[in-house]
């Protein structure tokens, strides 16, 4: 069986454009043909049977949506399907269906062990999206490739935290090295753009929450007014229970209770349920309010981290050098480094969860204590009424017009006293409101000024080790270029920081490429960016108008990259094709056999019937 490193498409079968076409190809092909003949549909072929998106259709830079890529189907409807066979024999395909503007999820198999779905390598769509973002974005994209030993297959070599942690001043290295034990990320590289990128999420987090907060603060409006003091508000609480008791009582004086006995005895019950509903109510402020807890975040990722660290135990156990699941050769130490690690974050985990439980059931004791007292009150409150009630359904004298106005000014003076509280709590609890957004607002800003500072020092790392790997990433990059090309990126102007990419003419960096230019400059960063021990990757340069002299020189470069190369062009190389490269005509494709030095870029045929890819666009 070939290796991994050796795969590449053998072949791709089609009904993207047309009627059912295969096209067989090497590891170096050129589709050669007129504009209309095919080449792109071959292209858009071998790219959607490994990673479902085409690129360059619908006007965008690549398409996902089913719905969208059923416009490559025969007549925009139907089935669309590609399938590409390995050269080890394998097959991947992929094929939707849709009718009348709908479609069905793509249905995709493989008969390899690996799928290759994940790990199929496109480097070149990565590499435009990055050269076109930002600066920062572009400079975190070399530097995953640049830096030695970085490479995602090299998980385990190379720069440590504790190396990076000493690039960062001593104020803010120790929350850099808190936030990467707790990133997921194994490589240290990845491990600090991710936490760049963290730092600006948290950022605009802060100050979208500082936002929020403000304007808090300013509907509430009342913040600057003193508020009642607590001494001040109990006061007025007992105001209200004695207007309350007064009126009470006053009901039950006018009712004649049928002796005076009867009377005494009501009054004094209910005076004696008044002191005792006032016993409980302050024996219920010395209660500790119950404490807010925070919500609990489950780890997502528990089993998986149980399952890792009975992994490594075992893999310590007997004392294997090589991953166990991928392969890679990590060192006994290493692993049981990391076994050391995954399992102290998990008692961490385990610990901290222990401890919220324990501070869940305190919570709940306060709660029940809150809850009796709040039950008592509320019983003596209810035998108040049934006291109440019991006075009023007494038979009543006359009652003189006295009696009735002394009855009216006792109700108005506990209604006017519970609308004075109520006032004083509304003032105080809008007052409590703007102090609590005010706090918030500085708690944020002071969060929102740490992040930034550690989103600029993670920059000036980022910019320190791009730098430092700079020279050794172009060389690599110049290798995969015609020797006429002299490949260059400029990382500063002046006091300025940028990013740009070019090449060199007269001393002097051109970055307005032309499209011959970018095509190749942009295949050869894709090139220097394929890490190594990646399973299958393709290289498949922009299609655009070569000149004879320039496509050869560009082939031949090509032929050093560590991937499969395809070329779609319109015109044919100067002299003979590079060793090694196969030369398919789209308007007249059969079985292609490999040039030589000796061969013209002439199609080869094995006797097969010609086939016309220009059906695939009919």
């Amino acid at each position: 069986m070939i290796e991994n490193k050796d795969l590449f498409v053998a072949s791709v079968t089609s009904n993207i454009k047309g009627q059912e076409r295969s096209v067989d190809l090497s590891r170096r092909t050129l589709l050669l043909g007129p504009n209309g003949s095919g080449k792109s549909a071959v292209v858009n072929a071998v790219e959607l049977a490994l990673t479902g998106t085409v690129s360059d259709i619908a006007g965008r830079a690549s398409v996902t949506k089913t719905a969208d890529l059923l416009s490559l189907a025969p007549g925009r409807k139907g089935t669309l399907y590609s399938n590409v066979e390995l050269s080890d024999g394998s097959i991947l395909s992929w094929k939707a269906e849709g009718s009348e503007g709908r479609a069905k999820a793509p249905e995709r198999t493989s008969t390899h062990p690996f799928g290759f779905w994940e790990a199929t390598i496109l480097p070149l769509r990565d590499v435009r999206e990055a050269l076109l973002g930002s600066p920062d974005t572009a400079r975190r994209f070399i530097l995953t490739y640049a830096v030695p030993g970085q490479s995602i297959a090299e998980c385990d070599t190379g720069m440590t935290d504790a190396e990076i942690a000493k690039l960062f001043p001593a104020d803010l290295r120790e929350r850099y090295e808190g936030l990467a034990a707790a990133c997921e990320y194994v490589n240290p590289i990845e491990r600090l753009l991710s936490i760049q990128k963290q730092c600006g999420s948290e950022k605009r987090r802060c100050g979208t929450e500082t936002k929020g907060a403000e304007k808090l603060a300013g509907q509430l409006g009342e913040g600057d007014t003193m508020p009642p003091s607590e001494a001040e508000l109990a006061a007025a609480r007992e105001r209200v229970e004695e207007a309350a008791q007064n009126y009470t009582l006053g009901v039950a004086a006018a009712h004649n209770a049928g002796s005076a006995q009867q009377r005494e005895r009501l009054g004094q019950e209910i005076a004696d349920l008044y002191a005792k509903k006032k016993e409980l109510e302050a024996y219920a402020g010395t209660i500790p309010p119950v404490p807010e807890l925070e919500r609990k975040a489950q780890d997502e990722h528990r089993k998986v981290k149980l399952a890792l660290s009975e992994l490594l135990a075992f893999q310590a156990t007997i004392g294997a050098d090589d991953c166990l699941v991928c392969g890679t050769e990590v060192g006994i130490e290493r692993l049981r480094m990391r076994h050391a690690e995954v399992t102290s974050r998990l008692q961490a985990s385990i610990n901290a969860e222990v401890a919220h439980v324990e501070a869940e059931r305190k919570a709940q004791e306060v709660a029940q204590l809150h809850l009796r007292a709040q039950a008592r009150i509320d019983q003596i409150a209810y035998e108040i009424t049934d006291r109440v009630k019991a006075a009023g359904e007494l038979p009543e004298d006359d009652g003189s017009e006295a009696d009735t106005e002394a009855l009216h000014t006792l109700n108005m003076a506990a209604i006017h006293a519970r609308e004075a509280l109520s006032d004083m709590q509304t003032k105080h609890a809008i007052w409590e409101r703007v102090q609590r957004a005010r706090d918030q607002v500085r708690e944020l800003e002071g969060e929102s000024i740490a992040w930034k500072a550690l989103e600029k020092e993670c920059g000036k790392v980022v910019r320190g080790l791009v730098d430092k790997s700079l020279a050794a990433f172009i060389e690599k990059v110049q290798g995969f270029l015609p020797a006429s090309d002299e490949f260059c990126i400029q990382m500063r102007d002046g006091s300025r920081d940028v990013f740009r990419i070019g090449l060199v003419h007269d001393g002097e960096l051109h970055t307005a490429l032309s499209g011959a230019e970018w095509a190749r400059v942009t295949a050869a960063v894709a090139g220097a960016c394929i890490p190594e021990g990646a399973p299958l990757a393709v290289v498949i340069p922009e299609d655009r108008a070569w000149d004879g002299a320039t496509l050869a020189a560009t082939m031949r470069a090509f032929s050093k990259l560590p991937a499969q190369v395809i070329i779609a062009s319109t015109t044919k190389p100067k002299g003979k094709a590079p060793k090694g490269w196969t030369v398919v005509e789209t308007d007249n494709i059969r079985e292609a056999a490999p040039a030589t030095d000796e061969a013209t870029p002439e199609s080869a045929t094995n006797g097969t019937p010609p086939l016309n890819i220009a059906d695939f666009l009919a």
